[in-house]
């Protein structure tokens, strides 16, 4: 979808968008690529991010802490 245009901060009938759903499934694989693709980490509520798994509640942190582009961010630099 997102090699179509589909735009990161579209959301669905919840209000959650794509970043929200994949944290709150805990799609790891996917979580990791939307937030390569400049997904805003703030968007996740702190309701969601508290019950998001281990890998992926660590992965949110730093990208909030650092930026989802940001120099320091491991992801960034995968």
């Amino acid at each position: 979808f997102l090699q179509e245009g589909a735009k990161l901060d579209a959301k669905d009938g919840r209000g959650w968008n794509a970043l929200t759903i994949a944290v709150s499934q805990g799609d790891e694989p996917m979580v990791k690529l939307l937030l390569k693709r400049g997904a805003f980490p703030t968007s996740v509520s702190d309701d969601v991010l508290k019950n998001a798994s281990g890998n992926i509640k660590t992965m949110m942190i730093q990208a909030r802490r650092f930026g989802p582009r940001a120099k320091g961010n491991p992801i960034a630099a995968e």
